[in-house]
């Protein structure tokens, strides 16, 4: 959005894969078309995806002539929701801004993401590189790019990318700011660079880069076992139940019985009437595992005897001799 001091934006569904991250990268560029312009002190105050806060990562102001021309900035929040919902970017001033969105999965949850880093140049050039990002080779590299420059009127062609990496997104404001993410491998060293054709650079005030390197979730080692009860001793009564214990996730967990409504049930049960009952279980890491219980009916209590009469009459030899059947044992007995 040109000279704007907010920018709400639909983020769509993503995965519900366990490890979600989502990441926003932002650019500032002044709202002044010469230049000679300067964003100043200006910032973000705050991300927000569907209401929930972002936590702030790091950022870069790049400054010439002493004009403080572009800025960067990134924002992450773990776990966050799979739906649809609005990113909103809160700016402490009026100032050209643009904004791309990420979600990735697999993503460690506890220690998502590696220090911030940044690059920066103030020549009037078709690339921007940043060399020697530190990465490592089972993680992933995601970088933004701020470039401000004053072409009115230029041709506003696509940004391009380095062989490696993938843009994520890239946004132009008013022939003024261009911005663009990308994912690019991780290794000991990455090396990035955004391209603008040259039709676009006219003035150029200079670019900055910020970067950062997203770590892997350990393999998903959420674990369910349970106990359960039979039915009660009582053919059709409702008295079964089952015992659950999840370990080894990301605590805290949440339930979901296949018999009730919702995702977010109580852990064990009670008061079961014969049946298969399944839950899953979901960890904060959006790891899930499984488990299937099945309460056996009890069979209907009977009794059976048999009758010994007395012989001769008189005689104190009469016997019964009872054979309780079904139910659930031990028994007991009220002559």
């Amino acid at each position: 959005a040109g000279g704007a001091s907010s920018l709400t934006f639909t983020h769509p569904a993503t995965t519900t894969a366990y490890g979600r991250l989502l990441l926003v990268g932002v650019s500032i560029g002044d709202n002044v078309v010469s230049n000679t312009g300067s964003i100043g002190s200006a910032q973000v105050s705050s991300v927000t995806y569907g209401g929930t806060p972002l936590t702030f990562l790091g950022a870069r102001t790049e400054t010439v002539s002493g004009n403080t021309e572009a800025r960067v900035e990134m924002w992450y929040l773990t776990n966050p929701v799979s739906t649809s919902a609005n990113i909103v970017v809160n700016l402490s001033a009026t100032e050209f801004i643009s904004a791309g969105a990420t979600t990735f999965s697999g993503v460690n949850q506890t220690t998502p993401l590696g220090a911030f880093q940044f690059a920066e140049g103030a020549n009037q050039t078709t690339t921007a590189t940043f060399s020697g990002i530190t990465s490592a080779t089972d993680e992933v590299v995601y970088s933004t790019l701020g470039w401000e420059f004053w072409a009115v009127g230029s041709n506003l062609d696509p940004i391009t990318v380095s062989t490696g990496s993938t843009l994520t997104y890239q946004q132009s404001t008013d022939d003024i700011m261009r911005s663009a993410s990308a994912t690019t491998p991780g290794a000991a060293s990455v090396n990035v660079t955004y391209t603008i054709p040259a039709a676009n650079t006219g003035n150029n005030a200079g670019y900055v880069i910020g970067a950062v390197s997203i770590k892997l979730a350990p393999a998903c080692a959420l674990t369910v076992s349970g106990t359960q009860v039979n039915a009660s001793p009582c053919f059709g009564a409702a008295n079964g139940s089952i015992n659950i214990t999840a370990s080894s996730g990301t605590t805290p967990y949440t339930y979901d019985w296949a018999d009730i409504s919702g995702t977010n049930n109580v852990e064990d049960r009670t008061g079961l009437v014969s049946g298969t009952y399944s839950v899953t279980v979901t960890d904060a890491a959006s790891c899930t595992a499984s488990a299937g219980f099945t309460i056996l009916p009890a069979a209907a209590l009977s009794l059976s005897t048999v009758v010994t009469d007395v012989f001769p009459a008189g005689s104190s030899n009469g016997a019964i001799n009872l054979t309780a059947t079904g139910g659930i044992s031990p028994y007991t007995y009220d002559w």
